[in-house]
C-alpha cells in the first residue's frame, strides 16, 4: 500500500496502510519492542514467535519504513499522511507533528522549512468536522476530499492546527466459505473503532474466544 501511494498519490492506499500499521504491525510487538507475535487475535492469547523467526527483523524494518509514509515529499509538494508524533527531515528543512489526531482529536504541525508552496493535508475517512487552521485562516475540507491542498508561501515557524472529532463506530465483517456456489461456512463479527484504531478486549467471560 505504501508503494502504491508513492506511485499514485491516492489517499485510499495510505488509509489502508495506516490501518495495517497501527493495528496489525504495532499491535503485534510487545512492550519491550523486541518480541513479536505472528498471529494476533482481538480477544485471544498472544504468543511470541521463536527467537530465530524473521518477525523480529521484518517487523523492525516495517516500523522504520513508516517514516516514509507519515510525511511524503515530492519535487513540488509535501503530503501530510499520518497525524502521529513525527519529525521529518526533508530537502528544505523539517516538519514536526505534535499530538495524535486519532486519539486526542487535535495535533499541531510546526514548519521548519521554507520554499514550498503546496502542502496536501490528508482528510482521514474516520474523522468528522475536520478542520485546518493556519494563523487567522480556517479551512473545513469536505469529508471525502482525500487530500486538501493548501497553497501558500510557507515560512520558517509557521504553525498549523488540525482538529477533528473521532466518533466511535462499529464495523461489521463476515467470513464465508462457498462450496460449488453454496455457503457452507459463515461467521459474522464486528470491530469497535475510534479514529484509525481497532479496539480489543479480554476474553469474553474470561475464557471465550469465539465471540
Amino acid at each position: 500500500c505504501l508503494e502504491l501511494f508513492q506511485v499514485t498519490h491516492q489517499e485510499k492506499y495510505i488509509a489502508e496502510y495506516e490501518t495495517s500499521l497501527l493495528n496489525a504491525l504495532l499491535g503485534s510487538v510487545d512492550e519491550t519492542c523486541q518480541d513479536w507475535s505472528y498471529f494476533t487475535s482481538p480477544n485471544g492469547r498472544r504468543l511470541s514467535t521463536y527467537y530465530w523467526a524473521c518477525c523480529r527483523s521484518s517487523g523492525s524494518m516495517a516500523v522504520e519504513s513508516s517514516s516514509d509514509a507519515a510525511i511524503f515529499e515530492t519535487d513540488h509538494e509535501i503530503f501530510v499522511n499520518l497525524y502521529l508524533p513525527t519529525r521529518s527531515t526533508m530537502s528544505r528543512g523539517t516538519l514536526t507533528i505534535k499530538g495524535d489526531l486519532g486519539v486526542d482529536g487535535n495535533c499541531e504541525l510546526e514548519f521548519g522549512l521554507a520554499g514550498f508552496h503546496d502542502v496536501l493535508f490528508r482528510v482521514p475517512n474516520w474523522a468528522s468536522n475536520f478542520r485546518i487552521v493556519v494563523g487567522d485562516e480556517a479551512h473545513v475540507p469536505s469529508v471525502n476530499a482525500g487530500f486538501f491542498k493548501l497553497g501558500r508561501d510557507w515560512r520558517l515557524g509557521d504553525v498549523v492546527h488540525v482538529s477533528c472529532e473521532c466518533p466511535i463506530r462499529v464495523v461489521p465483517k463476515s467470513h464465508t466459505v462457498d462450496h460449488h456456489g453454496q455457503e457452507v461456512v459463515r461467521m459474522d463479527y464486528a470491530t469497535v473503532m475510534r479514529g484509525p484504531l481497532s479496539y480489543a478486549t479480554g476474553l469474553i467471560d474470561g475464557y471465550k474466544q469465539e465471540e
